[in-house]
């Protein structure tokens, strides 16, 4: 059996047991009615119902940690090596609570992160993890994407926060710890708030490069939001799904498609590293 068909078959499992607890919910739901008149009968059969839901739940976890170990193996460590410079990869961890708040685009809450990458592209040093954040005190997610720490030795800014409109995830934190500014060009203020802290001359401070490489990300990445952290800047970037991950878990895998996928994964990294690792500023 190839490794490829290895994966379908775990894939194959894991959605299974996944089927089995969504079965299991809905007889619980129906026994809820059937024994309305039947406290005793209804409790138990909601028990055994539980019970069944732990045990298939239990089993998909495991076909879904052995399917997404494997993946990494087969696909995205390979990739990855291949494609960048002095490669850590860890796709079980993420970036720390504290390392989420160091960077200084989000409000305290919840996070999700995995898929923690750090490496070179181009020369330049960065890192990398995918983020689910909910701000404290609310039940939505303001935030899905991927969230980089990238090292640029030709900036050297401090207190400056770059926001798409879009990006709904500042709010909070921007309100309470920054100033908003306006920049003198209609073109860059229809798409971007501008935040500091201190005084500081932001028309003087971005230059037309600065300014035409954060509207060429932005037509790619409708939302995100970017700090300007001395020789580091940090960006959290929206999309839709997860880099590194399986695309469809209802669909077979295929190589092709999936080695596709990676691929470009990383070639949305390189983008960003030759957009954001080159801004260059007069007092670096």
């Amino acid at each position: 059996m190839s490794t490829i068909q290895t994966l379908n078959v775990i894939k194959k499992k894991h959605n299974f047991y996944m089927d089995m607890c969504t079965f299991c919910g809905v007889i619980i739901n129906i026994n809820f009615f059937v024994f309305v008149n039947d406290s005793s009968k209804s409790l138990a059969a909601f028990g055994i119902g539980i019970v069944f839901v732990i045990i298939f739940a239990t089993r998909a976890s495991k076909y879904d940690k052995m399917l997404r170990t494997q993946y990494k193996s087969v696909f995205v460590k390979n990739i990855l090596s291949e494609s960048l410079e002095d490669v850590h990869y860890d796709w079980n961890r993420g970036f720390t609570g504290p390392e989420i708040y160091a960077l200084q685009l989000f409000h305290y809450g919840g996070h999700v992160s995995d898929n923690y990458l750090k490496a070179s592209c181009k020369g330049i040093r960065f890192e990398q993890a995918n983020v689910i954040h909910r701000d404290h005190g609310s039940n939505r997610f303001s935030f899905r994407g991927k969230v980089m720490i990238i090292n640029n030795p030709f900036v050297n800014l401090e207190g400056i926060w770059v926001y798409t409109k879009k990006f709904s995830s500042y709010s909070l934190y921007a309100k309470k710890t920054q100033k908003y500014v306006l920049i003198q060009d209609n073109e860059f203020a229809e798409i971007f708030d501008i935040y500091i802290t201190g005084e500081k001359d932001i028309n003087h401070i971005f230059t037309a490069e600065i300014k035409q490489r954060l509207l060429l990300l932005a037509k790619k990445y409708k939302s995100f939001g970017l700090c300007f952290k001395g020789r580091k800047l940090n960006i959290a970037i929206g999309t839709p799904r997860k880099a590194f991950e399986i695309g469809d878990y209802s669909k077979e895998i295929i190589y092709d498609v999936e080695v596709e996928r990676i691929r470009q994964d990383v070639a949305d990294i390189a983008e960003v590293i030759e957009i954001l690792g080159n801004i260059k500023n007069e007092s670096y």
